[in-house]
């Protein structure tokens, strides 16, 4: 891929966009928890809901559906969730947010929230730190998701396919 100033250190690295471009048909949906620039492109080929709680990162394009969802005991606020989740249906999800690690177990904590029969992958960003490294552990021992692939860059991401 050449360069694009929508890849930066925070969004999802060029290696997670390939991947996506080449597994993921254009017609799926990708359930995106933390919106940015990688937003951008990810919305130029696939179908993109994207949850994040800061009004910077919501309407960077009008290709995206997006939910603003203000951070309650750092994770973003259930009610919010409840209430705009059943809306949509997708097959993928990004955990690429909140920011800072620990934060992300919030996904974990909340997986109920999420509707998981529709979805083929889950895929961990920045698996390089520990709290994402225990969301990976937690999705293979307690879901019907397991592991497929980890990505070993400077931008580490692991992929989980439903089994």
């Amino acid at each position: 891929m050449k360069e694009n100033k929508n890849f930066t250190g925070y969004s999802i690295s060029t290696k997670l966009y390939d991947w996506l471009l080449k597994n993921i048909s254009k017609n799926q949906t990708i359930l995106e928890i933390g919106s940015g620039t990688g937003t951008i492109e990810l919305a130029n080929n696939f179908n993109v809901i994207s949850i994040d709680h800061n009004p910077e990162w919501i309407n960077l394009t009008d290709k995206c559906n997006y939910i603003l969802a203000k951070l309650k005991n750092n994770w973003y606020d259930i009610t919010i969730l409840k209430n705009e989740l059943p809306k949509y249906n997708y097959n993928v999800i990004i955990v690429d947010a909140p920011n800072g690690s620990k934060p992300r177990y919030g996904f974990i904590d909340n997986l109920h929230l999420f509707d998981l029969s529709n979805v083929n992958y889950i895929i961990v960003d920045d698996t390089n730190r520990e709290t994402e490294k225990k969301i990976v552990r937690y999705l293979n021992n307690n879901t019907e998701f397991k592991t497929l692939m980890t990505q070993k860059t400077n931008k580490e991401f692991t992929i989980l396919k439903k089994q």
